[in-house]
């Protein structure tokens, strides 16, 4: 799971339950997609010197449109103001 509102982020991982959980300030966080040799995108956030992946069991398209949903959204968090 993966929860981003103007101050935080916070990614969860479990099948059942939530197993791990990492939370970071959203303005600390950094979106990396890198395509390997197979055109499969990897994806991490980055935030002080540490990476946390995830999404590596979603196929092509899924892939593709966790991306553009995750741009779109961190778009329109930056060009919110402060305090809302």
């Amino acid at each position: 799971m993966i929860y981003i509102n103007y101050e935080k982020l916070t990614l969860e991982r479990g099948r059942l339950i939530k197993e791990q959980s990492w939370e970071e300030f959203r303005t600390f966080a950094v979106l990396q997609v890198e395509i390997d040799r197979y055109e499969n995108k990897n994806f991490s956030f980055q935030s002080k010197g540490k990476e946390y992946g995830f999404g590596k069991f979603l196929n092509q398209d899924d892939q593709d449109e966790l991306q553009a949903e995750l741009t779109k959204i961190i778009a329109k968090l930056n060009t919110l103001s402060p305090g809302l």
